[in-house]
């Protein structure tokens, strides 16, 4: 799925005369497992994705 989006994004920027910037947002919450996120860290990379944002969901 990482790959077919950030696929879809470099064909995106490419259109647009920009540069695709690999840009990732990563939200979760507590229930997230370590080993879930390191997962998807590794994935993101093998897509090419090069910076990441954490956006963490806190009970009120």
């Amino acid at each position: 799925a990482f790959s077919e989006e950030a696929d879809k994004a470099k064909q995106l920027a490419e259109n647009r005369g920009t540069e695709w910037e690999g840009r990732l947002i990563i939200v979760g919450d507590q229930a997230l497992k370590f080993s879930t996120l390191v997962d998807v860290l590794y994935t993101a990379g093998r897509a090419e994705f090069k910076e990441y944002t954490f956006c963490v969901i806190r009970k009120a």
